[in-house]
């Protein structure tokens, strides 16, 4: 910032697409597992990233030295969104919840410590909810995608 150069810093929320480690489990055992069933973000879809990017490219006077907060449009628990993902996909699908013990016995492929950090941010977001923003409607003038939608151009990464 300063630099001198024009900017534009694009401030993405939690990704819609961090959903996709659930698909795994979802293809070969019909389950999701999660530490935080009641932590509610508005994920957002990545085209809107792009379509928002785009933008900035292509019509920098409209983005010169701004910070642009990216959200989706609404709020869903982890357990909405295995809701969700079973209505679009029409699977039966069921939700387990992981204590932060069980969660951290078998990390996958997360180191040890980037565990620990996701855990604790996900605590802190449960009792402090990001905000959703209507950014993404303000610069294209359409509302941002929702999950459904996300899942809906996704749904074959789930089967």
């Amino acid at each position: 910032t300063r630099s001198g150069a024009h900017w534009t810093f694009l401030r993405p929320s939690g990704f819609a697409a961090n959903t996709l480690h659930w698909a795994p489990r979802i293809r070969t055992h019909r389950t999701v597992t999660s530490t935080h069933p009641h932590l509610a973000r508005p994920l957002i879809h990545e085209a809107d990233i792009a379509d928002v990017a785009v933008d900035a490219l292509t019509r920098p006077e409209h983005h010169h030295q701004r910070t642009h907060h990216l959200t989706g449009p609404h709020h869903h628990t982890e357990a909405e969104q295995v809701r969700i993902i079973a209505q679009v996909l029409d699977l039966p699908l069921t939700h387990h919840t992981l204590t932060r013990a069980q969660a951290t016995a078998d990390p996958g492929d997360l180191p040890p410590d980037l565990l620990d950090a996701i855990l604790d941010a996900h605590d802190h977001m449960t009792r402090n909810p990001e905000p959703a923003t209507t950014t993404v409607e303000q610069i294209l003038g359409r509302p941002a995608r929702s999950y459904r939608q996300w899942v809906a151009d996704h749904a074959t990464d789930f089967r």
